[in-house]
């Protein structure tokens, strides 16, 4: 005769199908949640990394803000893909105009005026260019003006006079928000909406990936090498 007081036991679950299907369902909705978090509904379309014959020759500089510091801050990426923090506190720093023997190239805003600066890349010392008045420096430097639209789900990049440099379809809040021109190689840099440093080569009908994630969606950019337009 059974004793009624005896505590019942459930079944074990099974460890079969059913559980490896729940399971590989929990996995898939992480993993799609992380993706939605990150960059939206859509991934951002994916592109090669740069290898041996397209990696970049040169450095770039980038200015972008920074929450943690509060402030604008300067990085240099060198060729390898490193991301090399060099200073922070910027404000009022404005675009960077160029890369030259004597650092990296800024205009500042001050109360009394604008001037230029050199911000030395290794140290981040920063000196007065006395000879170079701030009105003569081009605000057209290479790489700043660049164009996108869309047709559809097409995002289409131009340069400043018109020409298709990239077309490939992305998700609406996917964007280009910088680009640079490296004069001497006819090499962009580009910085997308999802933190990536991309890199389109001449006759290139895509750019690579050079850096996975600078750490911010927008930011000035410059190439080493790049000359003041006004000297």
């Amino acid at each position: 005769m059974r004793d009624d007081l005896t505590p019942r036991r459930d079944p074990v679950p099974s460890d079969g199908p059913s559980s490896r299907l729940l399971v590989a369902a929990a996995v898939v909705a992480v993993v799609t949640l992380g993706i939605v978090l990150r960059f939206g509904l859509v991934e951002p379309p994916m592109l090669d990394p740069v290898d041996a014959s397209t990696r970049p020759t040169v450095s770039l500089a980038l200015v972008t803000y920074r929450d943690v510091e509060r402030s604008q801050c300067l990085d240099v990426v060198t060729p390898d893909g490193a991301v090399r923090s060099v200073r922070c506190g910027l404000d009022g720093v404005g675009p960077l105009v160029g890369w030259d023997a004597r650092g990296i190239l800024v205009v500042r805003y001050l109360p009394m005026g604008e001037r230029v600066e050199a911000i030395d890349p290794v140290t981040g010392a920063i000196t007065t260019v006395p000879d170079v008045d701030p009105r003569d420096v081009s605000m057209r430097w290479s790489g700043e003006w660049f164009e996108t639209d869309r047709a559809g789900g097409t995002l289409i990049l131009r340069d400043e006079g018109g020409a298709v440099l990239w077309r490939v379809e992305a998700p609406d809040n996917y964007r280009i928000s910088s680009t640079a021109l490296d004069a001497a190689t006819g090499r962009f840099a580009l910085l997308d909406s999802v933190g990536r440093l991309l890199v389109l080569a001449p006759g290139a009908t895509e750019p690579r990936v050079w850096v996975d994630d600078v750490g911010a969606e927008y930011g000035e950019l410059v190439w080493e090498g790049t000359a003041l337009v006004a000297d």
